[in-house]
């Protein structure tokens, strides 16, 4: 016992360990709160104290209430406070959880809520952010009065926003602030109201939606002003560096990133002003090249650094430094110093390499560090500078070590996507690590490489869809009970977005639904999270990262009969991989040989019908030039062709072999276009039997307040393609409703849909139009359990929508690909409903007789080629825009009527139609640097 030990507390303790003295629960707890409250007790004298409560409560079997676990809590802080020792902080107050959770009478919910919220404290403190989040979380639901809204939800809601932004999920942060604002708003506290402003305006300029980050950071330089927190007024400060920044308003972004410095100065944050450095020297060197200004900014990151008294965020933030200083070195080409910087980089992270550039540490060492974007810049640098050794020194070993080097980058970028929870921050990921897979590319190229370049192409390519679809088969290992519970909360998120986008962003209901909305979000990730951690076998298959093998493609391509053709396109670089059963052709063109623009132009030729038939021959100049440049050099044999695309989507059908234009490829080739090898060779496998062959959907006249023009002939196209299916299921006019397709469509091998359809590449969703109401592309997640092995959208636009960086066009189409739909047939253009309707019909026929899905349509537009009097509908305006996106495989059709898929599809309709029971008819039009912010709740803490 300490001897500094106030004689009323050891007299206390000598009482309680004295034989035969046992305390009530009520005196123990009244001795808690009297140690934990006192003033003059040191920590290690509370400790002591608390221990000896502990061995005095064991000796009187008082270890069943909610008072023993309060104590066990105590105990842990107590560890933390006085030895800094978190794991026993955790495992005393992960006991102290277990035991008041399992009682029934003396349970406290406010005790749950105070452990859970300590526990996630102490493993933020010791870097392990992952765990920290899920223990906020269990702390946020725990939180149910005034109280602990104040005191526990609110910390950790901020906490949650602050990790989310320093691990790069940055959606998700600006949800976490958003709730948390809420409360702040309805307890009136302004402070916490500033920092998760603060926090929120960083996320949104970090996601680059920078109209509302300039609203938030300009109220929070307001706000901080008026309550003279120079510390948040820093942060908003250089939150408006950085929009200006990225405005390229330069002049503006360096007078705000001076303000923030010296703001920041007065508060004596040593860490938050070497960060502050830090960004000032990326706006001097990413932005005006001024790499002089530049690295004596990160000096004095460095000076400031060292003076942090934490040795992890002394590390972090001297990593950061480093790591910025070898850049700079690297962009000057003194190439020997930035390899020694970046070594300093990697000892402040405790990696100790034996050589740089011919060693990397192992990928679990790596992942143990939260600050992945450091940790990826640090391998994406490495590897970049390692193909600039190689072409200055055409030594092999470098390529080696830069191919070495690319594989490790890519194992960190796929392990920190299934860390992020939301999938705009997924996106925002696979845009930022594009160039990264450009210099792979370009050092398999130079490698000679074929293997490891399909490799780096599939891991650019469509991850996000796979990671649907793998989800979508990991619902197969859970029970039924468990399944319709996701089914049902998915339903719920999607009523509460379609009701969200019914109000002004700026009203008040907005707000509210905004509130609603993010809450429902939350309960399906905390499901989730539970989903993964009591069922194995569905978090295995969810997360399965199987990349297919070149060889396993050819083998693949040699049972089908089909060629294979792999895109991938940077600003400056476009590659190609032309792959058959026995040979594989690796391509590089520069701009300097093909220019990425006429891939926009010859679309914009082929979707016009005056401008094609007036310029025609420069249609087929141009036609025959991509021709020559893309697909030629491949050498691929006639017949079935794959094509992956990147970031573009053209028909390749209309390219022609001559300058005529006479020769198209549709002579020669049957196309599909799939979004990577993986998806493209993955087997489909039915949920539930289908309850028919064919299901149609045709509207033909539309309700008033959508103001759409009838398509008249729409009924009758619909009917007779049907006629070439057994048992076919037609919903036309007043039928085809909204809620007829959600309940039917997936239930049917072939879905056929004649409609109208909105799309653009802007950020407006794709719409499909039904015959009372809209189905946006989100809504068809609500296609679940589909036995649907095709669908057709003969609707115009079905495959537009706006591109993302790796993971190809969000339309339509891939909205019923995620629904886990392998093939779907939709159209590039706006084009001649009489065309469409005519293929379609013959499309059908050819699937209905069994041939696979390219050559159908193949066929089908040959045959509407050689069977019309008007020769101008030989154009491809007429032909070209309806194309086939998956898998080719013949579409297998029951011979006959499959009663038990007749009543699985009236219990699953039954099931549907009591999920969208919430979701509204009608849906309106759509209205369109880090700062370290950590809550420690000293009162909480320490108390």
């Amino acid at each position: 016992m300490s001897k500094h030990l106030p004689i009323g507390i050891v007299l206390i303790i000598l009482w309680l360990q004295s034989i035969g003295q046992c305390p009530t629960y009520a005196i123990l707890g009244k001795e808690i709160s009297g140690i934990n409250t006192s003033s003059t007790l040191s920590y290690e004298d509370k400790l002591q104290a608390l221990y000896a409560l502990k061995n005095s409560a064991e000796k009187c079997s008082l270890t069943g209430d909610s008072t023993y676990a309060l104590l066990l809590r105590s105990i842990g802080n107590g560890e933390y406070l006085a030895h800094n020792n978190s794991g026993l902080a955790v495992a005393f107050t992960s006991q102290a959880v277990n035991l008041n959770n399992t009682l029934k009478e003396s349970r406290s919910q406010h005790l749950s809520a105070l452990c859970y919220y300590s526990i996630g404290y102490y493993h933020q403190q010791a870097k392990l952010y992952r765990q920290a989040l899920a223990y906020y979380d269990s702390a946020i639901a725990c939180s149910a009065n005034a109280e602990d809204i104040q005191l526990l939800r609110m910390p950790a809601r901020q906490n949650k926003a602050y990790l989310c932004f320093f691990i790069g999920d940055y959606a998700k942060s600006v949800e976490e602030c958003v709730l948390g604002i809420k409360d702040a708003v309805a307890a009136k506290d302004s402070v916490r109201y500033l920092i998760l402003l603060n926090i929120k305006a960083q996320s949104l300029c970090f996601e680059n939606s920078l109209p509302q980050a300039t609203a938030d950071a300009k109220l929070a330089i307001q706000l901080a002003t008026a309550l003279k927190d120079t510390f948040e007024l820093a942060a908003a400060l250089k939150t408006s560096g950085f929009i200006a920044e990225k405005n390229r308003d330069f002049a503006g972004s360096k007078d705000f990133y001076t303000r923030a410095i010296a703001a920041r100065k007065h508060t004596g944050d040593i860490a938050a002003t070497a960060s502050d450095y830090n960004d000032l020297g990326n706006f001097f060197q990413n932005s005006i090249q001024n790499y002089s200004a530049a690295k004596s900014n990160y000096l004095n990151a460095v000076s400031y650094a060292r003076q942090i008294n934490d040795p992890a965020l002394r590390a972090s933030q001297l990593a950061l430094a480093y790591s910025n200083l070898g850049d700079n070195s690297f962009k000057n080409n003194r190439l020997s110093e930035a390899v020694q910087y970046y070594t300093y980089a990697l000892r402040c992270l405790n990696i100790q390499l034996p050589d740089y550039l011919w060693s990397n540490p192992p990928e679990a060492q790596l992942r143990k560090i939260e600050h992945k974007e450091l940790v990826y810049n640090l391998l994406t640098q490495k590897t970049i500078l390692l193909l600039q050794l190689f072409r200055q020194q055409q030594d092999a070993k470098y390529l080696t070590a830069c191919l070495q080097t690319a594989l490790l980058t890519d194992s960190v970028i796929t392990h920190t996507r299934y860390e992020l929870t939301n999938e705009s921050s997924k996106l925002f990921w696979r845009n930022n690590t594009r160039q990264f897979f450009a210099t792979a590319m370009e050092a398999t190229y130079l490698a000679g490489d074929a293997k490891l370049a399909f490799y780096f192409m599939e891991k650019s390519r469509a991850v996000l869809l796979t990671d649907k679809l793998n989800e979508l088969g990991a619902l197969a290992h859970l029970p039924p009970s468990q399944a319709a519970k996701e089914e049902m909360l998915q339903t719920n998120i999607i009523a509460a977005e379609q009701q969200l986008s019914l109000f002004n962003p700026s009203s008040k209901e907005y707000a509210q639904a905004e509130y609603k909305y993010l809450n429902e979000k939350q309960a399906l990730e905390s499901f989730i999270l539970s989903l993964e951690k009591n069922y194995p076998a569905y978090y295995q298959y969810k997360y399965a990262d199987n990349v297919p093998t070149l060889a396993s493609l050819q083998q693949y391509l040699a049972v089908n009969h089909q060629s294979f053709v792999h895109y991938f396109m940077s600003d400056t670089v476009m590659y190609a991989l032309g792959i058959t059963p026995d040979k594989t052709t690796f391509i590089r063109l520069s701009q300097k040989d093909f220019d990425n623009r006429q891939l926009a132009a010859f679309i914009s030729l082929c979707s016009n019908k005056e401008k094609l038939n007036s310029s025609y021959d420069s249609f087929s100049v141009l036609a025959q030039h991509i021709y020559d440049k893309l697909f030629s050099p491949l050498q691929l044999p006639k017949g079935n062709t794959a094509i992956c695309t990147d970031n573009f989507l053209i028909p390749f059908e209309a390219l022609c072999t001559d300058a005529a234009g006479e020769d198209f490829l549709l002579y020669h080739y049957s196309f599909c276009y799939v979004y990577s090898a993986s998806i493209f060779m993955k087997p489909f496998v039915n949920s539930t039997a289908a309850a028919g062959n064919f299901v149609g959907f045709a509207p033909v006249a539309f309700a008033r307040n959508l103001q759409l023009v009838p398509l008249r002939q729409s009924a009758n196209a619909l009917s007779e393609l049907a006629g070439f299916y057994s048992h076919p299921a037609l919903f036309t006019a007043a039928k085809a409703t909204r809620n007829s397709f959600i309940q039917q469509a997936a239930n049917y091998a072939v879905i056929t849909i004649f409609s109208h359809a909105r799309a653009d590449t802007g950020n407006r969703e794709p719409v499909l139009y039904m015959q009372d109401s809209a189905i946006y592309l989100s809504e068809l997640q609500l296609l679940q359990k589909t036995s649907a092995q095709f669908a057709l959208l003969s609707a115009c636009q079905t495959n537009i929508g706006k591109a993302a960086t790796g993971e190809g066009i969000y339309s339509l189409a891939r909205g019923f690909a995620a629904a886990g739909i392998p093939s779907i047939a939709g159209t590039l253009w706006k084009a001649d409903d009489q065309a469409i309707y005519r293929i379609s019909v013959k499309f059908n026929e050819g699937l209905a007789a069994g041939m696979d899905k390219s050559t159908a349509l193949q066929k089908a537009k040959l045959w509407f080629i050689q069977n019309n009097d008007n020769k101008e509908h030989n154009l491809p305006y007429y032909w070209a825009n309806l194309v086939l996106i998956g898998n080719p495989r013949p579409v297998v059709l029951a011979k006959e009527n499959n009663t038990l898929g007749w009543i699985a599809a009236l219990i699953g309709g039954i099931t549907i139609t009591a999920m969208v029971v919430w979701i509204v008819k009608r849906k309106g039009s759509r209205r369109s640097g880090k700062v370290n912010v950590i809550v420690a709740n000293q009162q909480l803490i320490q108390n």
